[in-house]
């Protein structure tokens, strides 16, 4: 994550005085956040994870056994042995379906070909 200093502080052999931004890990930032401000937050790799797969669902911010028994709630086959990410995608899968997703007449997918419907 990168900080700003607010103050002078020594940082990994590093003098950096206030106003000065440098890189810093989250457990550091921890120990020093009186003497700091945050600029630029580390990104969650879950969430960075999830959005390069197509989940925009907000699912992703859901734990594991909240996702689980949703999964058994819809009636998703083996939802016991998917992974969170799988339990995801089985999830935006049947959402999509129930919305007019893919497979919906009224709703043709493109031809890959063309582009076209």
């Amino acid at each position: 994550m990168k900080v700003k200093a607010d103050r002078t502080v020594r940082y990994k052999g590093e003098s950096y005085v206030a106003g000065q931004e440098f890189d810093m890990t989250r457990k550091d930032y921890e120990q020093h956040k009186k003497i700091l401000t945050v600029t630029e937050e580390e990104k969650d790799p879950a969430k960075v994870k999830a959005k390069e797969q197509g989940h925009q669902s907000g699912l992703t911010d859901l734990a594991y056994i909240k996702l689980k028994k949703m999964a058994k709630d819809k009636g998703i086959e083996g939802y016991n042995t998917l992974k969170k990410d799988e339990l995801i995608a089985a999830l935006e899968a049947l959402e999509a379906d129930a919305n007019g997703g893919p497979g919906d007449p009224a709703n043709p997918p493109a031809d890959p070909g063309t582009g076209q419907e």
